[in-house]
C-alpha cells in the first residue's frame, strides 16, 4: 500500500499554521507552567518541615523543587492531543468524513498532534528547560542530554500510542470527556507527576518501574537531575521500548475492531 507522505505533510503544515496563530497563549503558558508547580511545592515544603527529615526517597527539599518544575516541563514536552481530537471528530461526525479521504485516519490525527507538539516544544518546552536549568542549577552533560533525547523520543511514541488507544473509546461511547479526565489523572499518578515514584515504598517502586508510564515524566526528570543510576535509566529505556513493541500491534488490532463499528454507529 502506497503511503501518501505528501498528504500527511500537508496536514501537518496546515495544522502547524493554525497553531501558530496563538502566540499570546504560548507566552501565558510559560507563566502558568512556572506558577502551577508552586502549589505542589507549598505542599511538599510543609511535608518536609513537619516531618523533620532532610530527605524523602533520596530527594532533598531542593531536589523536590527542581523535580516539580521539571514535571511542568514534561507536561508540554511529552504530550499528545490525539485522544481529544478523536473525541471531537466522533461527536461532530468528522471521523466519517476523514475516512473517505485517501489518507489513513490514525496518521492524519498523528500529523495534527505532532504539529501542535512542535509549536509547544519550541515556544514553551525549550524556554522552560533553559529557565529550569538556570534556576535549579542542573548539571546537564552530553551523556545526560543523550539519554534524555532517547527518553523524549520513547515518551512521545508511547504517549501517542496511549492517546490513540484511549481516543478510540469515543467511537462506542461518543462522549468521553470524563473518561479521558480519568485516564489523564491515572497517568499523572503512574508517571510520577503528582508524587515522585521514589517516594513510594521499595516494592511499589519496583512494580511501577515495570510499567511504561515512568518514561512520560519520572525517568526523564531523574535523568536531568542526576539522581538515578545509569542502570536504572537504561533499564527504564529498555522496558519502555519493549512496551512500545508490544503496544503497536495491539493498538493496530484494536483500531481495526473499532473501525468496523464506525459505520454502524455513524461516527
Amino acid at each position: 500500500m502506497e503511503v501518501n507522505i505528501q498528504g500527511y505533510w500537508a496536514t501537518f503544515r496546515t495544522s502547524l499554521k493554525a497553531w501558530m496563530a496563538y502566540r499570546m497563549d504560548y507566552a501565558l503558558t510559560i507563566i502558568f507552567k512556572i506558577g502551577v508547580p508552586l502549589i505542589m511545592l507549598a505542599v511538599w515544603t510543609a511535608v518536609f518541615l513537619n516531618s523533620g527529615v532532610s530527605k524523602i526517597g533520596g530527594f532533598t527539599l531542593t531536589d523536590t523543587y527542581s523535580y516539580f518544575f521539571l514535571m511542568s516541563l514534561f507536561s508540554v514536552a511529552i504530550w499528545s492531543n490525539i485522544d481529544y481530537t478523536m473525541g471531537t471528530d466522533v461527536r461532530h461526525g468528522a471521523i466519517v468524513t476523514s475516512l473517505l479521504r485517501p489518507l489513513s485516519y490514525p496518521f492524519t490525527v498523528l500529523s495534527k498532534s505532532l504539529s501542535s507538539w512542535v509549536i509547544y516544544f519550541v515556544t514553551v518546552a525549550i524556554p522552560l528547560l533553559v529557565i529550569i536549568s538556570f534556576v535549579a542549577h542542573l548539571a546537564i552533560t552530553p551523556y545526560t542530554l543523550s539519554l534524555f533525547a532517547i527518553e523524549l523520543v520513547l515518551g512521545l511514541v508511547l504517549i501517542n500510542l496511549l492517546a490513540f488507544f484511549f481516543g478510540t473509546f469515543a467511537i462506542p461511547l461518543i462522549y468521553v470527556d470524563a473518561f479521558l479526565s480519568f485516564t489523564w489523572t491515572l497517568e499523572s499518578v503512574l508517571e510520577g507527576s503528582i508524587i515522585p515514584l521514589n517516594f513510594f515504598p521499595a516494592y511499589a517502586q519496583h512494580i511501577l518501574l515495570l510499567l511504561p508510564f515512568p518514561m512520560l515524566a519520572y525517568l526523564p526528570a531523574v535523568t536531568l537531575l542526576g539522581s538515578a543510576s545509569s542502570s536504572v535509566i537504561l533499564t527504564g529505556i529498555f522496558t519502555t521500548a519493549l512496551w512500545i513493541l508490544v503496544l503497536i500491534p495491539l493498538v493496530c488490532l484494536w483500531w481495526k475492531r473499532m473501525y468496523k463499528k464506525i459505520g454502524s454507529i455513524g461516527g
